[in-house]
């Protein structure tokens, strides 16, 4: 796992207020730990400010962030 890797798992962790030690599969829907519209934003943001990246309004849906492969995959686009 790379920095970058461990730093949004940190913010999912933060936005979904679970513990850390709990791992997160890749292909793990995250909807199922929490996710939903609300801090599904919540969640862009916090990856908008912790890469400064602007992510486009076309990729705001939940479906961008539901995996944890899937937000790596959105943050790396961003960039």
């Amino acid at each position: 796992m790379d920095e970058r890797e461990q730093e949004i798992r940190k913010l999912v962790y933060e936005v979904l207020e679970i513990p850390e030690v709990e791992d997160i599969n890749e292909t793990e829907e995250l909807q199922k730990l929490g996710l939903d519209s609300l801090n599904c934003i919540e969640l862009i943001v916090r990856l908008e400010t912790a890469f400064h990246m602007e992510v486009p309004d076309d990729r705001l849906g939940l479906e961008y962030v539901d995996t944890m492969e899937h937000i790596c995959e959105l943050v790396e686009d961003c960039l």
